[in-house]
């Protein structure tokens, strides 16, 4: 099926399918949990199947040995109208090993859960004790932006994000934006 193993890695979804891997819905973005070694996997949707609103698994493989064949896993938080969020996309952890989602719902045209969601957002999540997996709405983006690639600085006293696209779908020019500069 693959001349390469180049071709083996320009196309991994058709690679995973060949060699029987768990098909799942559009990850992001999988980050490593600090204290436990989970690995969290944000799924932002597949609205081929009615999924418009994502999900975050988690995974541990099998005697926490990262090169065993097999793992467990379970969803870790859902998105929709009951949780608040939809589209997870990147993720991070802090030094206390709390997880901090943020979401992409941009498109408008093929998005239908952006009139109840609205802006995307950052959204904080315990990932022990009672409220583990309940998302918590941290901070809004600007209209038709994006966040992402947050971050936190070692010391974990600073987050940094990127802001894609604000006033995206906008009809004004960008001479009109408050806050725009030209460089």
């Amino acid at each position: 099926m693959f001349a390469s193993q180049a071709d083996v890695l320009a196309d991994a979804r058709a690679s995973a399918l060949a060699v029987g891997g768990t098909p799942v819905d559009r990850p992001e973005d999988i980050e490593i949990h600090p204290k436990t070694g989970e690995v969290y996997v944000a799924l932002t949707n597949n609205a081929k199947h009615g999924n418009y609103f994502g999900q975050i698994v988690k995974f541990r493989e099998t005697g926490d040995d990262w090169t065993a064949s097999t793992f467990l896993w379970e969803v870790f938080a859902v998105g929709g109208p009951q949780s608040g969020f939809a589209s997870p996309d990147n993720l991070v952890f802090d030094p206390y090993g709390n997880l901090w989602m943020v979401t992409d719902n941009s498109d408008l045209a093929t998005n239908p859960i952006k009139g109840y969601h609205g802006n995307n957002a950052m959204f904080f999540f315990a990932t022990e004790g009672p409220n583990a997996g309940q998302a918590h709405r941290f901070a809004i983006g600007p209209v038709d932006a994006e966040m992402t690639g947050p971050v936190f600085s070692p010391d974990g006293k600073t987050l940094f994000l990127s802001v894609q696209h604000p006033g995206e779908d906008s009809e004004s020019l960008p001479s009109e934006i408050s806050g725009y500069s030209s460089l």
